[in-house]
């Protein structure tokens, strides 16, 4: 019973590393890029975002899958990144005689990201608009609410009352 309590909840986070793509495309459009794919998951009702950090060449994510498989809707949203992907290197090659990359013709999409857990208690609290107080001085906690503070593509942004590119489920406070 509690196996099928955890399947249908659909919650989830993790850590996606862009792989060799993201080499190629600047960090503003690589971040365009994911929080678009990102939106697009949640308008279609697939996906409830509710704390994120694209940072670099990474996405810090958490989030709850609206479908029985997570997998599945994690395959939605690599594929829209895929999508997005392809219509950057259309805008930025249409002067050129452009032949599309037979990427988007894959079952799975995983080959976009490299996927690892999501491991940093600091980043998972701030990025749900929580607050870290310690009783010492940790300066690792110290750079990444500097950070964090005053960075655009992360979900604190809505959780202090801002809006940030991403439409993010801002979970309350009980």
């Amino acid at each position: 019973m509690k196996k099928q309590y955890l399947i249908n909840t659909g919650e989830f986070s993790r850590v996606f590393v862009m792989n060799a793509w993201s080499n190629e495309i600047p960090e503003a459009s690589r971040n365009m890029i994911v929080a678009a794919a990102l939106n697009q998951s949640v308008e279609s009702e697939e996906l409830l975002v509710m704390g994120y950090l694209i940072k670099h060449q990474c996405l810090f994510l958490i989030g709850f899958s609206r479908n029985i498989k997570i997998e599945e809707t994690l395959n939605n949203f690599f594929r829209q990144v895929a999508f997005g992907i392809e219509e950057y290197q259309q805008r930025k090659n249409k002067y050129k005689n452009y032949e599309g990359v037979n990427s988007l013709k894959t079952a799975s999409y995983a080959y976009i990201f490299t996927e690892y857990p999501f491991e940093d208690r600091y980043i998972y609290e701030l990025i749900m608009g929580r607050s870290i107080n310690l009783s010492y001085y940790d300066p690792h906690l110290a750079r990444w609410k500097d950070y964090i503070h005053d960075y655009n593509y992360c979900s604190a942004l809505d959780y202090l009352g801002g809006k940030s590119p991403v439409l993010v489920a801002v979970k309350r406070k009980n």
